[in-house]
Protein backbone atom coordinates (compact mmCIF):
# COMPACT_ATOMS: atom_id res chain seq x y z
CA UNK A 1 0.00 0.00 0.00
CA UNK A 2 1.41 3.16 -1.15
CA UNK A 3 1.66 6.13 1.82
CA UNK A 4 1.67 9.00 -0.57
CA UNK A 5 -0.65 11.75 -0.30
CA UNK A 6 -3.48 11.99 -2.91
CA UNK A 7 -2.78 13.37 -6.75
CA UNK A 8 0.50 13.45 -6.09
CA UNK A 9 3.07 11.08 -7.55
CA UNK A 10 5.53 8.97 -6.20
CA UNK A 11 8.68 10.02 -7.50
CA UNK A 12 10.88 6.78 -6.06
CA UNK A 13 8.83 5.13 -8.96
CA UNK A 14 9.34 8.14 -11.38
CA UNK A 15 12.12 6.84 -14.35
CA UNK A 16 15.62 9.05 -13.53
CA UNK A 17 15.44 10.38 -17.22
CA UNK A 18 13.51 10.33 -19.99
CA UNK A 19 14.85 8.40 -23.00
CA UNK A 20 15.75 10.07 -26.41
CA UNK A 21 13.76 9.62 -29.67
CA UNK A 22 16.54 7.19 -30.42
CA UNK A 23 16.57 5.32 -27.30
CA UNK A 24 12.93 4.51 -27.71
CA UNK A 25 13.26 4.00 -31.40
CA UNK A 26 15.78 0.89 -30.10
CA UNK A 27 13.82 0.00 -27.24
CA UNK A 28 10.80 -0.55 -29.66
CA UNK A 29 13.08 -2.68 -32.36
CA UNK A 30 13.93 -5.34 -29.33
CA UNK A 31 10.66 -5.46 -28.35
CA UNK A 32 9.24 -6.17 -31.90
CA UNK A 33 12.40 -8.64 -32.95
CA UNK A 34 10.49 -11.09 -30.58
CA UNK A 35 7.77 -11.14 -33.15
CA UNK A 36 10.15 -12.55 -36.16
CA UNK A 37 13.19 -13.71 -33.67
CA UNK A 38 14.69 -11.24 -35.11
CA UNK A 39 18.10 -9.98 -32.94
CA UNK A 40 18.79 -6.27 -32.61
CA UNK A 41 21.96 -6.68 -34.56
CA UNK A 42 20.36 -9.04 -37.19
CA UNK A 43 18.36 -6.17 -38.11
CA UNK A 44 18.75 -4.75 -42.02
CA UNK A 45 17.81 -2.92 -45.15
CA UNK A 46 16.63 -5.14 -47.80
CA UNK A 47 17.33 -4.66 -51.59
CA UNK A 48 16.48 -1.55 -53.32
CA UNK A 49 14.15 -0.54 -55.55
CA UNK A 50 15.35 0.24 -59.08
CA UNK A 51 12.76 0.97 -62.06
CA UNK A 52 15.81 1.27 -64.61
CA UNK A 53 16.77 -2.74 -63.36
CA UNK A 54 15.99 -5.31 -65.83
CA UNK A 55 16.64 -8.55 -63.35
CA UNK A 56 16.93 -8.81 -59.59
CA UNK A 57 20.07 -8.96 -58.24
CA UNK A 58 21.27 -10.40 -54.83
CA UNK A 59 24.47 -8.89 -53.43
CA UNK A 60 26.93 -11.57 -51.48
CA UNK A 61 26.13 -10.08 -47.82
CA UNK A 62 22.26 -10.88 -48.72
CA UNK A 63 23.59 -14.55 -49.58
CA UNK A 64 22.34 -16.08 -45.77
CA UNK A 65 18.57 -14.31 -46.14
CA UNK A 66 18.29 -16.63 -49.11
CA UNK A 67 15.85 -19.44 -49.16
CA UNK A 68 17.32 -21.53 -51.93
CA UNK A 69 20.24 -21.17 -53.84
CA UNK A 70 21.38 -23.03 -57.34
CA UNK A 71 24.06 -23.26 -59.75
CA UNK A 72 23.11 -21.85 -63.17
CA UNK A 73 23.81 -23.97 -66.49
CA UNK A 74 25.08 -20.65 -68.18
CA UNK A 75 26.67 -18.15 -66.71
CA UNK A 76 25.28 -14.57 -66.77
CA UNK A 77 26.77 -11.37 -67.53
CA UNK A 78 25.38 -8.38 -66.08
CA UNK A 79 26.45 -4.10 -66.25
CA UNK A 80 25.48 -1.44 -65.19
CA UNK A 81 26.69 2.15 -63.25
CA UNK A 82 29.02 1.01 -61.19
CA UNK A 83 30.74 -2.27 -63.63
CA UNK A 84 29.87 -4.98 -65.30
CA UNK A 85 30.41 -9.04 -63.34
CA UNK A 86 29.22 -12.64 -64.15
CA UNK A 87 26.71 -14.54 -62.06
CA UNK A 88 27.01 -18.22 -61.95
CA UNK A 89 24.12 -18.67 -58.97
CA UNK A 90 20.20 -17.99 -59.06
CA UNK A 91 18.57 -17.82 -55.43
CA UNK A 92 15.17 -17.22 -53.87
CA UNK A 93 14.74 -14.69 -51.64
CA UNK A 94 12.01 -13.82 -49.38
CA UNK A 95 11.50 -10.15 -48.28
CA UNK A 96 9.10 -9.17 -46.42
CA UNK A 97 5.54 -10.60 -48.02
CA UNK A 98 7.22 -11.00 -51.40
CA UNK A 99 9.38 -14.19 -52.61
CA UNK A 100 11.65 -12.61 -55.23
CA UNK A 101 13.85 -15.01 -58.30
CA UNK A 102 16.87 -13.29 -59.31
CA UNK A 103 20.87 -13.99 -59.60
CA UNK A 104 23.41 -14.19 -56.97
CA UNK A 105 26.55 -11.96 -57.53
CA UNK A 106 29.31 -11.81 -55.65
CA UNK A 107 30.83 -8.17 -56.99
CA UNK A 108 27.39 -6.41 -56.19
CA UNK A 109 27.75 -3.37 -54.06
CA UNK A 110 24.18 -4.06 -52.78
CA UNK A 111 20.78 -5.97 -53.69
CA UNK A 112 17.94 -5.01 -55.90
CA UNK A 113 14.82 -5.40 -57.13
CA UNK A 114 13.32 -3.83 -60.30
CA UNK A 115 9.65 -2.37 -59.84
CA UNK A 116 8.25 -4.45 -62.75
CA UNK A 117 8.98 -7.81 -60.16
CA UNK A 118 7.01 -6.59 -57.48
CA UNK A 119 4.08 -4.63 -59.37
CA UNK A 120 3.73 -7.36 -62.38
CA UNK A 121 1.01 -9.80 -60.46
CA UNK A 122 -1.08 -7.16 -61.02
CA UNK A 123 -0.06 -4.42 -58.32
CA UNK A 124 1.25 -0.89 -58.77
CA UNK A 125 3.77 1.60 -56.83
CA UNK A 126 3.19 4.87 -56.45
CA UNK A 127 6.16 7.98 -55.48
CA UNK A 128 4.83 10.60 -53.64
CA UNK A 129 7.28 13.27 -52.83
CA UNK A 130 9.71 11.31 -50.43
CA UNK A 131 7.55 8.33 -50.00
CA UNK A 132 6.95 5.21 -52.11
CA UNK A 133 4.19 2.73 -51.91
CA UNK A 134 3.43 -0.60 -53.04
CA UNK A 135 -0.04 -1.57 -53.62
CA UNK A 136 -1.04 -5.58 -54.10
CA UNK A 137 -3.42 -6.59 -56.04
CA UNK A 138 -5.27 -7.70 -53.06
CA UNK A 139 -5.15 -3.82 -52.10
CA UNK A 140 -2.59 -4.63 -49.46
CA UNK A 141 0.22 -1.56 -49.00
CA UNK A 142 3.95 -1.94 -48.14
CA UNK A 143 5.85 1.32 -47.50
CA UNK A 144 9.12 1.14 -48.57
CA UNK A 145 12.32 2.52 -46.83
CA UNK A 146 14.09 6.25 -47.97
CA UNK A 147 17.31 5.59 -47.99
CA UNK A 148 20.87 6.57 -49.18
CA UNK A 149 21.32 8.37 -53.09
CA UNK A 150 17.49 8.69 -53.43
CA UNK A 151 16.71 5.15 -53.52
CA UNK A 152 14.23 2.93 -51.18
CA UNK A 153 14.59 0.09 -49.87
CA UNK A 154 12.05 -3.10 -48.94
CA UNK A 155 11.40 -3.80 -45.60
CA UNK A 156 12.63 -7.30 -44.10
CA UNK A 157 9.55 -7.77 -42.11
CA UNK A 158 6.16 -9.08 -43.14
CA UNK A 159 4.55 -7.92 -39.50
CA UNK A 160 3.24 -4.66 -40.37
CA UNK A 161 4.23 -3.28 -36.67
CA UNK A 162 7.63 -3.96 -37.93
CA UNK A 163 7.40 -2.79 -41.48
CA UNK A 164 5.71 0.25 -39.92
CA UNK A 165 9.54 0.68 -37.36
CA UNK A 166 11.62 0.19 -40.32
CA UNK A 167 10.37 2.89 -42.32
CA UNK A 168 9.80 5.24 -39.60
CA UNK A 169 13.43 4.64 -38.14
CA UNK A 170 14.68 5.71 -41.83
CA UNK A 171 12.51 8.74 -41.86
CA UNK A 172 14.04 9.63 -38.87
CA UNK A 173 17.19 9.39 -39.48
CA UNK A 174 16.67 11.20 -43.34
CA UNK A 175 15.16 13.76 -41.32
CA UNK A 176 18.21 14.19 -38.85
CA UNK A 177 20.84 14.57 -41.98
CA UNK A 178 18.32 16.97 -43.27
CA UNK A 179 18.81 19.28 -40.12
CA UNK A 180 22.38 18.65 -39.66
CA UNK A 181 22.68 20.01 -43.06
CA UNK A 182 20.66 23.28 -42.53
CA UNK A 183 21.86 23.62 -39.35
CA UNK A 184 25.73 23.49 -41.27
CA UNK A 185 24.79 26.27 -43.42
CA UNK A 186 22.84 28.66 -40.82
CA UNK A 187 26.08 28.43 -38.88
CA UNK A 188 28.16 29.51 -41.88
CA UNK A 189 25.67 32.11 -42.93
CA UNK A 190 26.05 33.50 -38.81
CA UNK A 191 29.97 33.64 -39.00
CA UNK A 192 29.64 35.42 -41.97
CA UNK A 193 27.61 37.89 -40.73
CA UNK A 194 29.49 38.56 -37.43
CA UNK A 195 32.80 38.12 -38.44
CA UNK A 196 33.73 41.36 -40.87
CA UNK A 197 35.74 40.98 -44.12
CA UNK A 198 38.97 43.13 -42.60
CA UNK A 199 39.87 41.93 -39.00
CA UNK A 200 41.48 45.11 -38.44
CA UNK A 201 39.24 47.50 -39.13
CA UNK A 202 37.18 48.92 -36.00
CA UNK A 203 34.61 50.55 -37.41
CA UNK A 204 33.98 47.28 -39.64
CA UNK A 205 34.18 45.45 -36.53
CA UNK A 206 31.36 47.63 -34.47
CA UNK A 207 29.02 48.06 -37.47
CA UNK A 208 29.17 43.78 -37.70
CA UNK A 209 28.19 43.51 -33.99
CA UNK A 210 27.12 46.01 -32.43
CA UNK A 211 23.55 46.26 -30.68
CA UNK A 212 22.28 48.17 -28.43
CA UNK A 213 21.52 47.62 -24.88
CA UNK A 214 18.67 49.27 -24.20
CA UNK A 215 20.32 51.26 -21.10
CA UNK A 216 19.96 54.58 -20.07
CA UNK A 217 23.90 55.05 -19.15
CA UNK A 218 26.52 52.62 -17.72
CA UNK A 219 26.23 52.44 -14.21
CA UNK A 220 29.55 50.62 -13.99
CA UNK A 221 33.04 50.53 -15.48
CA UNK A 222 32.78 48.99 -19.04
CA UNK A 223 34.35 45.63 -19.92
CA UNK A 224 35.55 43.99 -22.60
CA UNK A 225 33.15 41.25 -22.92
CA UNK A 226 29.64 41.40 -20.63
CA UNK A 227 28.28 37.46 -20.56
CA UNK A 228 25.32 36.46 -19.36
CA UNK A 229 24.99 32.37 -18.49
CA UNK A 230 22.04 30.41 -18.61
CA UNK A 231 20.90 26.92 -17.59
CA UNK A 232 17.89 25.20 -19.37
CA UNK A 233 16.86 22.09 -18.21
CA UNK A 234 16.83 19.26 -17.75
CA UNK A 235 15.38 18.34 -21.32
CA UNK A 236 14.95 14.97 -23.09
CA UNK A 237 18.17 13.30 -23.52
CA UNK A 238 19.85 13.99 -26.62
CA UNK A 239 22.34 10.96 -28.73
CA UNK A 240 25.49 12.33 -26.61
CA UNK A 241 23.41 11.62 -22.86
CA UNK A 242 22.82 15.27 -22.26
CA UNK A 243 19.95 16.69 -20.21
CA UNK A 244 21.00 20.20 -20.05
CA UNK A 245 21.78 23.07 -21.88
CA UNK A 246 24.48 26.05 -21.22
CA UNK A 247 24.18 29.55 -22.93
CA UNK A 248 25.82 32.42 -23.04
CA UNK A 249 25.37 35.84 -24.86
CA UNK A 250 27.32 39.00 -25.02
CA UNK A 251 24.86 41.65 -23.42
CA UNK A 252 25.89 44.11 -26.31
CA UNK A 253 25.97 42.32 -29.37
CA UNK A 254 23.49 39.29 -28.91
CA UNK A 255 25.93 36.89 -30.42
CA UNK A 256 26.43 33.69 -28.02
CA UNK A 257 27.05 29.91 -27.98
CA UNK A 258 25.65 27.19 -26.37
CA UNK A 259 26.71 24.25 -24.98
CA UNK A 260 25.22 20.63 -24.05
CA UNK A 261 25.82 19.15 -20.11
CA UNK A 262 24.93 15.63 -19.08
CA UNK A 263 24.16 16.97 -15.48
CA UNK A 264 24.60 20.49 -13.62
CA UNK A 265 27.35 19.81 -11.28
CA UNK A 266 29.44 23.19 -10.60
CA UNK A 267 32.61 21.33 -12.16
CA UNK A 268 30.55 20.47 -15.25
CA UNK A 269 29.35 23.84 -15.68
CA UNK A 270 32.32 25.55 -14.86
CA UNK A 271 33.85 22.95 -18.15
CA UNK A 272 30.83 24.39 -20.17
CA UNK A 273 31.53 27.49 -19.05
CA UNK A 274 35.08 27.91 -19.97
CA UNK A 275 34.32 26.61 -23.60
CA UNK A 276 31.70 29.06 -24.21
CA UNK A 277 34.35 31.57 -23.04
CA UNK A 278 37.08 30.56 -25.57
CA UNK A 279 34.42 30.15 -28.60
CA UNK A 280 33.41 34.04 -27.56
CA UNK A 281 37.41 35.17 -27.46
CA UNK A 282 37.71 33.31 -30.97
CA UNK A 283 34.33 35.08 -32.54
CA UNK A 284 35.87 38.60 -31.12
CA UNK A 285 39.32 37.50 -32.90
CA UNK A 286 41.28 37.96 -29.36
CA UNK A 287 44.46 35.60 -29.16
CA UNK A 288 45.13 33.63 -26.54
CA UNK A 289 47.73 35.59 -25.37
CA UNK A 290 45.17 39.02 -25.47
CA UNK A 291 44.84 40.33 -22.18
CA UNK A 292 40.35 40.16 -21.69
CA UNK A 293 38.03 41.31 -19.23
CA UNK A 294 34.88 39.89 -18.81
CA UNK A 295 32.06 40.59 -16.79
CA UNK A 296 29.78 37.35 -15.75
CA UNK A 297 26.08 37.56 -15.33
CA UNK A 298 24.44 34.35 -13.95
CA UNK A 299 21.18 33.81 -11.56
CA UNK A 300 21.54 32.50 -8.49
CA UNK A 301 21.53 28.51 -9.44
CA UNK A 302 23.79 26.81 -6.92
CA UNK A 303 25.68 25.57 -10.37
CA UNK A 304 27.24 28.87 -10.33
CA UNK A 305 28.52 28.52 -6.95
CA UNK A 306 31.46 26.35 -6.21
CA UNK A 307 34.33 25.26 -9.05
CA UNK A 308 32.16 28.06 -11.18
CA UNK A 309 32.98 30.67 -8.58
CA UNK A 310 36.04 29.45 -7.29
CA UNK A 311 37.41 30.02 -11.14
CA UNK A 312 36.33 33.63 -11.64
CA UNK A 313 38.27 34.17 -8.09
CA UNK A 314 41.45 33.30 -9.79
CA UNK A 315 40.94 34.73 -12.51
CA UNK A 316 40.44 38.15 -10.74
CA UNK A 317 43.63 37.28 -8.67
CA UNK A 318 45.46 35.98 -11.49
CA UNK A 319 45.12 39.95 -13.04
CA UNK A 320 45.40 41.70 -10.45
CA UNK A 321 41.49 42.68 -10.44
CA UNK A 322 39.73 43.91 -7.14
CA UNK A 323 37.09 41.46 -6.57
Amino acid sequence: MSLAPPNKPIISEAPSRTPSYAQHITLQKKEAGLLEGIGLDEWCTGPAIDSAASVPVFCERDRKRCMKTWKLQHPVKLSGVQGSGECTEGAWMKVGKHYVKGLLSATAPESIVPVRDLVNPGGCMMFVGSSCVLIDKDGDTTHMIPGKYGFFYMPISAVQQLQDLEVHEARVKCERQLQEHARRMHIAHVKRCLIPKCPLCEPCLMGKMRKGDGGKGPSTPKQDLEICFDLIGPLVESNDGDIYKLVGCEAHTGYGHSIGLPDKASKTVLRGVQAILARMRTAYMKLPTDKVTVRFHSDDDKSFLGAVKTYIIIQRSSHGCRP
